[in-house]
């Protein structure tokens, strides 16, 4: 009796027990993209072709800007101290979303320009996106915590 006892309970554990900690693990791997997409304002530092760098012939208005996202889907993008055109604001708020697998970051900025990017590399120290663009070129983006 005390045998069949134990193997019921082990039968609940299994099947009961167990998903409850599938599930929330799969909740947690979730969050993890968005806590650290959030959790830094983010900074470009390099952007690359197939062939090379392109960074260093930037206008040093677009080398001073920054990005901060947020946990509830919003983003801003700060403009530098050396603003690219005097007319633009100095944050512009948008929208953020990943796609289901959080292979894709989406923004819509705000004049509502639509934009998708592909996730190469998202951790504490790095953000690294794709996007081809309009000569369907793919443009590589790194991005740094703004210290």
């Amino acid at each position: 009796m005390l045998r069949q006892a134990k193997y019921i309970i082990a039968i609940i554990v299994f099947f009961v027990i167990a998903p409850l900690f599938y599930l929330s693990c799969q909740k947690e791997t979730k969050l993890v993209y968005e806590e650290r997409l959030t959790g830094v304002t983010w900074k470009l530092y390099d952007c690359t072709t197939s062939d090379s760098s392109f960074y260093a012939v930037l206008d040093s208005c677009e080398k001073d800007n920054a990005e901060k996202f947020n946990m509830d889907g919003t983003y801003i993008h700060y403009e530098g101290v050396r603003k690219c055109k005097a007319t633009d604001p100095i944050e512009q708020r948008g929208t953020w979303s990943f796609s289901t697998d959080r292979k894709t970051l989406y923004l819509i900025n705000y004049k509502a320009i639509k934009s998708s990017f592909n996730v190469i590399k998202l951790d504490k120290d790095f953000l690294n996106i794709s996007y081809v663009d309009t000569a369907s070129q793919t443009i590589i983006l790194f991005f740094k915590p703004k210290l």
